[in-house]
């Protein structure tokens, strides 16, 4: 992967998308485990969400959000066919 599929993809975003690279949201130790996943800790400051909780529900019932976190997968092949 290139970084310039890479920064061609985002901008095909529609207009909304705010693109965070995921290493700004890990807060803690990065693991893999036997079932050949990823324990990837992170975290998401409440405030700039603009939710009206100050808790979980803020990522866990984003309805009433300014943003909505959501965590997307790119297939640069895709995009570019």
């Amino acid at each position: 992967m290139s970084k310039e599929r890479l920064i061609k993809a985002v901008e095909r975003l529609p207009k909304g998308f705010h693109v965070h690279n995921i290493n700004r949201f890990v807060n803690g130790n990065v693991r893999t485990t036997k079932k050949g996943t990823v324990n990837v800790p992170i975290e998401i400051p409440i405030e700039p969400l603009g939710s009206p909780f100050d808790d979980l529900r803020a990522v866990l019932s984003p309805e009433e959000n300014k943003l909505i976190p959501v965590l997307v997968f790119i297939d640069l092949d895709e995009v570019e066919a």
